[in-house]
Formats: C-alpha cells, structure tokens, sequence
C-alpha cells in the first residue's frame, strides 16, 4: 500500500502543490523589501501596490493547484499521442508492436493487420490484430491517419493503396520498394536493406583505405 494511503501520482499532485506554497511565500519575502523601490518607480500609494500584491498572490493559489490538475488529468502523452496501424506482423512488424520506444515521441501503434488466420484475432502487447481485409471498416473506430508499412515486397503497393483508400495520409514504408502514393500523402521509406548496403560500401572503403 502506498505511503498515507495516496497513490504515486497523488504524491506527486500534493508534492506540486507543496512546493507552489513554499514558491508563494518566498515570492511575498522576495518582493515585500522591494516594495518601497516599486512604489517609488511606479508612484503608487501603498494602498495600490498591497492590492497587487495580494492580486498576484492569489492567482498564483489558484494557478499552481489547477497546473497540477492538468499534469494529473492529461500526461504528455496522453496530450501529444499520435496513433498508427501497421500492416504485416512478421517478425519486423512484430518487433515494431512489441517496441515501447515510440511512445516517446508521442506516438502509438493502435491496431495491426495481416492476413495470416494464425495471427487475426490476436493481439501483440496489447494491440489487436485484424485481418487486412477489415481494415477500411476498422478505420471508423481508430483516429489514425499514420500507416507502418512491413509487409513482403510483393504486396507493398496493393497494401499501400488500401491503406489510402483507407484514409492515411502518412506511410512509413520499412519495405525496399518504393511505393507510389498521391501527392497529397506523405512517405519515409526506411528500408534495413539500404542501410545495410550503405554500411557494407562504407566498411569496404574503410578496407580499402
């Protein structure tokens, strides 16, 4: 059980709010000798500048405690998160479904599809997995506009026009083929076998040097 009987993210909120207080108070110690100077620059009376002191105070109390309220309702995540399906759950797409890397750039795989009876029906870390076929239907349920291309080389064009006519509008192609899109949509071709092949020419050279 945790600690006072509060959950991690209740600390954290009362550990916020904590240090808001400390902040109002020495903001008061900080400003109250620099009062005289302020007035004096300003020309107010006292009388005006305990007003804005006690103004400043007071949305400072009511900011700070609603800052933690928006860090405990809404995470960066949560806030930033841009889904993706992938097509393909062979053994790069697997690893992409198993890879928590991406939620760190605030982006998750939400739903995957492949054709393989053995696969469709399951689920990969959570994520499900449906056949390739339902992926226009599935689409209504999923706000994606991002597509992970991993699937062979043979069926990359015909599954990248499904993916379109699905909807996408951005394709992250890990195949060596190089797809053909509409203007409008946007690519990354991040072929392994290329940067295979780069990384051979390089330690050739090297060799040959």
């Amino acid at each position: 059980m945790a600690p006072l009987g509060m959950t991690p993210k209740e600390r954290n909120m009362v550990v916020v709010l904590l240090a808001g207080a400390v902040l109002v108070v020495l903001n008061q110690t900080l400003l109250s000798p620099a009062l005289p100077s302020i007035m004096q620059h300003l020309q107010v009376d006292a009388t005006t500048v305990q007003w804005l002191t006690s103004a400043y105070a007071l949305t400072e109390a009511v900011v700070i405690p609603l800052a933690a309220w928006f860090m405990g309702r809404f995470s960066t995540r949560q806030l930033y998160i841009g889904g993706m399906v992938l097509f393909g759950v062979g053994s790069l797409g697997g690893a992409l479904l198993r890879d928590s890397g991406l939620n760190h750039f605030g982006l998750e795989i939400v739903a995957a599809f492949d054709v393989n009876p053995d696969l469709v029906g399951t689920a990969l870390n959570g994520i499900p997995i449906y056949h390739s076929d339902d992926f226009e239907e599935k689409m209504q349920a999923y706000d994606v506009n991002i597509g992970v291309l991993t699937v062979p080389i043979e069926i990359a064009q015909k599954i990248t026009d499904t993916m379109v006519a699905g909807g996408i509008k951005a394709v992250w192609n890990f195949t060596p083929f190089r797809i053909r899109v509409p203007e409008d949509i946007v690519v990354q071709n991040t072929s392994l076998y290329a940067h295979l092949a780069v990384m051979f020419n390089r330690l050739n050279f090297n060799e040959i040097r």
